[in-house]
């Protein structure tokens, strides 16, 4: 009578398994994230407002609830960026090879040649390759009859070079083209474009500001990914989550159901069977 009863029983909980297991095979099909809104591959373009971004990489992987999960980097170009610079008064630049000091005026400022006179008296056989200090001047000392003439008179008149305020300047320093903005009695304001790359990384699921505006990231497989306005979307996104997680709930719940009807069955019969003592 008690292996008939635990044979009944048995049955009972392959039933209970199999109707179990029969829901998880006949039930709805999981649910995935489907949101509304253009897909975009690398290389792809997305502007938002006045600005333009390229995606200029993608790296997903399988997620948990969500297909795919990673982030996606959106890399722009600001051409209006500028660098700026100062020329101090009566300081030295490289200009065109040479060096030069700076004079600034009113409106404009020179830059004059800063002679090299050791070159210059090295390279004229008819005088010394020194000068000669005479009461706080310098003179350059013949060498046929020792006679002497002030430096000043001697040297050639050096490189004048003007600018004004508006045109352009080889700033050689920086090695751009620059603009002189502006001429002051302490120096020369100089300003160049730089264009500078900016990088804006978005990840799945999370909100990140893309030029004043919150966006986020869906990514439908490895290779393409959404970037959806988080007031349009990320609602809708949430919920469809939501949903997912709750149908791996209900499907785990099920499996256990099988697992343990089975183990309970099997355990049943396998008492019942035991041989009795006496």
């Amino acid at each position: 009578m008690q292996r008939r009863a635990a044979a009944v029983y048995f049955i009972l909980f392959v039933l209970v398994g199999a109707g179990a297991y029969g829901f998880i095979q006949v039930g709805m099909s999981q649910p995935t994230v489907g949101l509304d809104g253009p897909t975009y591959a690398e290389g792809d373009e997305l502007t938002v407002g006045d600005r333009t971004y390229t995606v200029d990489s993608i790296d997903a992987e399988e997620g948990e609830l969500a297909e795919y999960a990673g982030d996606a980097d959106l890399v722009r170009f600001n051409e209006s960026k500028r660098e700026t610079a100062t020329l101090e008064n009566d300081s030295t630049v490289t200009f065109d090879g040479g060096e030069y000091r700076v004079v600034t005026g009113e409106e404009s400022f020179t830059l004059i040649e800063e002679q090299n006179v050791s070159a210059i008296l090295a390279d004229d056989p008819d005088v010394e390759d020194e000068t000669a200090t005479r009461d706080g001047e310098e003179f350059v000392v013949y060498r046929e009859n020792q006679s002497i003439e002030p430096l000043s008179e001697y040297l050639p008149e050096p490189d004048r070079i003007e600018f004004s305020v508006g045109e352009d300047f080889e700033y050689e320093a920086e090695d751009v083209t620059a603009s002189v903005d502006g001429v002051s009695a302490d120096g020369v304001r100089l300003s160049w474009a730089a264009p500078g790359e900016e990088t804006i990384t978005v990840s799945a699921g999370e909100n990140q500001t893309v030029n004043g505006v919150e966006y986020f990231a869906h990514f439908p497989n490895e290779n393409r990914v959404q970037i959806l306005r988080s007031d349009q979307h990320y609602g809708t996104y949430v919920g469809e989550l939501g949903a997912i997680e709750y149908w791996n709930e209900r499907q785990n719940g099920v499996w256990g159901v099988v697992i343990l009807s089975f183990i309970t069955g099997v355990v049943l019969v396998a008492t019942a069977y035991l041989p009795v003592k006496g």
